[in-house]
């Protein structure tokens, strides 16, 4: 189901990967976070990872799409 620019979950399926994407991203994020020295060092990597992920999740939603 798609929502402005976002595609939201409307199938169980579709919530495992919304979830499993968060779960990588707190993993990226503490990966990231243990090699940085400060913080914008720690949030421009992870955001460079969350954009790949977004990336992602987008792209199967436009192609799993109901038309």
């Amino acid at each position: 189901m798609k929502r402005g620019w976002l595609f939201l979950p409307a199938h169980w399926f579709a919530w495992t990967l919304l979830l499993i994407c968060c779960g990588l991203s707190l993993f990226v994020f503490v990966s990231v976070d243990s090699r940085s020295h400060s913080a914008s060092d720690t949030l421009m990597n992870w955001m460079a990872w969350n954009v790949v992920l977004l990336a992602s999740y987008q792209l199967i939603g436009f192609l799993t799409r109901v038309r």
